[in-house]
């Protein structure tokens, strides 16, 4: 496995863990204090943790650690970006959140307005 898919597969799992907890991903954050961008970075695979962040994941979902890796033979298709994906990501986390809070209500009014 390469170490990008395996980083993806990791945040692909701490996501669902978080979704099943019902938290937002700003929710989570908050809770482990870190930057929302950051825990962004860490569900798509672009950063990993640092065992002391890991151990404060794992309180935080209560999982376990072997919980969170537990991805061995579910990785799929479906939890690797495509390359316009992984692009558009690369420039949102570059974004302070500001710059983010802009995007989000361009988005949206986009999304509006095709309704």
């Amino acid at each position: 496995m390469k170490l990008s898919t395996f980083k993806k597969a990791f945040g692909t799992s701490i996501q669902k863990q978080r979704v099943q907890k019902n938290l937002t991903q700003a929710e989570l954050a908050e809770k482990l204090g870190i930057e929302l961008s950051t825990l962004g970075k860490i569900e798509c695979g672009m950063s990993f943790v640092s065992a002391k962040l890991l151990l404060k994941i794992c309180s935080t979902l209560e999982v376990t650690p072997a919980e969170l890796f537990n991805f061995s033979g579910k990785i799929n298709i479906n939890t690797v970006f495509d390359s316009d994906f992984e692009r558009v990501l690369e420039i949102l986390f570059k974004c302070n959140n500001k710059e983010l809070k802009k995007i989000y209500e361009i988005l949206t009014s986009i999304i509006d307005f095709k309704k």
